[in-house]
């Protein structure tokens, strides 16, 4: 402290500014993953960053030579058992720049005959994964599957997820106005708090959602529920009219619409944190 006394006043001005200028950027970060999987991860890693900086202002010697030996595997540690909470972060930071590029072109009128075809297939016990990309590209998911260049409609969708069709296991992509794929593979979620009573297809799309601004529309073979996937969560058990809200926001934005819909907690497909 005796130090910091010490300087003059153009150094601790500097000092001051520099302050300033990690506060902001330390908010900033704050701000973006406030909410996110990866915020445990920036909590974790601040907490370091703070303690090296007291024990550097405090002239913490035998300390400070205690922090130094540990600082670079402690990071190391942190990034490989956040290694999927930072990527979903940084693919978040993706969907924050690219939000304003474009809308998605897909109708009204097609919108309802996917949902149409959606709750048709939960009534009779059919499940089904209908992928619906935003600004996020998703060409590799499409590689997946078979091209089929079809017309939304929900006799096609129907069809699509028949069991004697090759196509029902896996997901159908729309893409302006188009069923551009079926029987695509979507990668698994790898988060630990998913209800165990949630099957693959709800994995695979909240796996999309963690990678991609895609939001992903969910029939359940086991409960005949809807439900849809978007930036790395589950809202389970949707009755129609939630959906064609969420949806028909969806073709604007993907905030809005999720910030105009809260489910009850118990329809989510997440644990509770602390659970």
């Amino acid at each position: 402290m005796e130090y910091i006394l010490s300087l003059p006043i153009i150094s601790l001005s500097k000092a001051f500014l520099q302050v300033v200028i990690i506060a902001i950027l330390l908010y900033k970060v704050y701000t973006l993953t406030k909410g996110t999987p990866a915020f445990g991860a920036i909590k974790l890693f601040l907490a370091i960053t703070l303690t090296v900086f007291a024990t550097r202002l405090l002239s913490l010697d035998v300390f400070s030579y205690f922090i130094d030996m540990i600082f670079v595997p402690l990071i190391v540690l942190v990034i490989v058992l956040y290694s999927n909470d930072i990527r979903h972060c940084i693919n978040m930071g993706s969907i924050l720049k690219s939000r304003k590029k474009s809308k998605v072109q897909i109708s009204d009128d097609n919108i309802r005959s996917i949902l149409e075809a959606a709750y048709s297939l939960s009534a009779i016990g059919r499940g089904a994964l209908i992928v619906l990309p935003r600004n996020i590209d998703v060409q590799k998911i499409i590689d997946t599957g078979v091209k089929i260049d079809a017309n939304i409609s929900t006799n096609m969708i129907l069809t699509i997820f028949d069991h004697d069709t090759p196509f029902h296991d896996g997901a159908i992509v729309i893409q302006k106005d188009k069923i551009v794929s079926a029987s695509c593979y979507l990668p698994l979620s790898e988060q630990s708090n998913i209800k165990q009573t949630l099957g693959t297809r709800h994995r695979a799309a909240l796996g999309l959602s963690e990678i991609s601004d895609a939001i992903i529309i969910v029939v359940s073979e086991e409960t005949k529920k809807v439900s849809i996937c978007f930036n790395g969560e589950i809202h389970y058990g949707l009755a129609k009219d939630q959906a064609m809200h969420i949806v028909k926001l969806y073709t604007n934005s993907a905030e809005d619409a999720f910030s105009s819909f809260i489910p009850n907690e118990e329809d989510s497909g997440l644990r509770p944190r602390g659970d």
